[in-house]
């Protein structure tokens, strides 16, 4: 989560606070413009600990107040008597007092420590974030998404070799924590290192081709070196990917342009100024303001979201349903807090309320491919096969490559269709070559009566899983067999 006023350009892979939506399938095993004055210390009274903590039904029987040190929140310049001020106004209340609530309630959980480090970042308070998340290391020197607030916060104020420092410790501490590596490379093109900064792109693309961003800042790094030829190629991939990205079209135009191609270089400048354009148009026609009235909105929900998730971690399941459908309530669009709250109506064995939340996901953002896998696990969960069908097919049709939503399908209409599943099975696979996948494959070709191509999809399973026993006893089974 980038604070307002940020010194630096927020990567669009960029985590919030490490929360990652894997935690959800493990946790609830349901499958699936800064203000001016914003330094100084507020003197407004504000609610105690526990007082937040029994509004938010947060459990405050673990509460030790003598190891509770919640900062003053900042206060903030006022921007008139409006209503829209005064909405933006209450919901900064409101996520400090969910943020000091959890941390409150639970001291020695750094976890709570670190959203309200977000928090008070968000607002302008970066002394205070910095304290907070110093603070989580002495609860767990080890806890990676501090070390990475802290260089961030490092990096925004001009420090890019502490950040660095902070960036490499989260990579060790957490190798999967992929957000770093944007901040990583932006910390070493600050200190001039272009060719570790090249290297970390590099490897990190080739785990993930897609990333128009990375291409970007991979092109930004080879036209620091002066290598115009291996910027174009970086820009163009990234082109490839996103026609309308403005860094794409600006640093391809630069590039050319170094390269004595100034017929091609107008093109992609010329789109550089059509893309703006088209911005200043959306503004006019008041679509842009609309969309930066809604950021407030979509800030506050996501921090409910982050906080109802921990609350779920700490087994805090009712509050943790009540900051998802506040989540929900000021971002109906918030895919990730509908799954949330769906896999915590499953887990509370309401699945009809469960399916109802996920139906309501679907038909508000029916082009999202995720709305409409998320139902068709839950109604496949549920025993309601054609629903999680056509929920399903709706997925992938959004959504070709869609592993997951592939070998769910298969298994749904091979009873049926062996052969459609057979498909859909080999499309998985080709799509993400995971262990998985090969097995769901297996089944299928063991439906179709290719027994020998079936062992060499488990052999293919064991071989990226060995330590699954599920696929070598299938495997000794299905080879048994006469």
């Amino acid at each position: 989560m980038r604070g307002a006023g940020a010194g630096g350009k927020a990567w669009p892979w960029a985590r919030r606070t490490g929360m990652a939506a894997g935690v959800l399938c493990g946790l609830l095993g349901s499958g699936c413009g800064r203000p001016k004055d914003a330094s100084r210390p507020s003197t407004a009274p504000r609610p105690s600990a526990a007082e937040q903590s029994s509004e938010l039904n947060i459990n405050s029987a673990q509460v030790e107040p003598a190891q509770v040190d919640l900062l003053s929140r900042p206060s903030f310049a006022t921007d008139g008597e409006t209503a829209a001020a005064a909405e933006a106004a209450g919901l900064r209340d409101e996520c400090f007092t969910l943020a000091e609530a959890i941390a409150a309630a639970a001291p020695r959980d750094p976890a709570g420590w670190n959203l309200l480090g977000v928090v008070h970042r968000h607002f302008g308070d970066a002394e205070g974030a910095v304290r907070l998340w110093e603070h989580v290391l002495t609860l767990d020197p080890r806890f990676s998404e501090a070390i990475r607030q802290l260089g961030d916060a490092a990096l925004e104020q001009g420090n890019p070799a502490d950040a660095e420092r902070r960036y490499w410790q989260t990579l060790e501490i957490d190798p999967s924590a992929l957000p770093v590596v944007g901040q990583l490379a932006e910390a070493l093109l600050q200190q001039g290192k272009f060719s570790a900064a090249a290297e970390l792109l590099e490897v990190f693309l080739k785990a993930h081709p897609r990333s128009a961003a990375a291409w970007c800042a991979l092109g930004k790094t080879r036209a620091a070196e002066k290598e115009a030829a291996a910027a174009k190629t970086a820009y163009e991939r990234a082109l490839e990917i996103d026609a309308e990205s403005r860094d794409a079209q600006q640093g391809l135009g630069r590039a050319l342009l170094a390269l004595g191609d100034k017929d091609g270089a107008k093109v992609h400048l010329e789109a550089v100024a059509r893309i703006q354009g088209a911005k200043v148009d959306r503004y006019r026609s008041g679509n842009a303001q609309d969309v930066d009235a809604a950021a407030p909105l979509a800030w506050a929900a996501a921090t409910h979201h982050e906080g109802a998730l921990l609350l779920a971690k700490r087994g805090e399941m009712a509050a943790a349903e009540q900051a998802a459908k506040r989540a929900i309530e000021l971002d109906a669009d918030a895919g990730p807090s509908r799954a949330l709250l769906a896999a915590l109506l499953a887990k509370a064995r309401r699945g009809d309320e469960a399916l109802a939340v996920l139906r309501a996901g679907c038909a508000q953002t029916p082009s999202s491919a995720e709305a409409w896998i998320g139902l068709g696990q839950m109604a496949f969960g549920q025993g309601l096969v054609a629903e999680a069908e056509t929920a399903l097919r709706k997925g992938i049709e959004l959504a070709p490559d869609n592993a997951a939503a592939l070998v769910l399908l298969a298994r749904v209409v091979a009873p049926v269709d062996v052969s459609e599943g057979l498909t859909l099975a080999r499309r998985a696979v080709d799509a993400e070559p995971a262990a998985a996948n090969y097995y769901v494959l297996a089944d299928m070709l063991v439906r179709s009566g290719a027994r020998g191509e079936a062992l060499g999809a488990l052999e293919k399973a064991m071989t990226l899983a060995p330590g699954e026993r599920r696929y070598r006893q299938t495997y000794e089974q299905l080879k048994s067999q006469p």
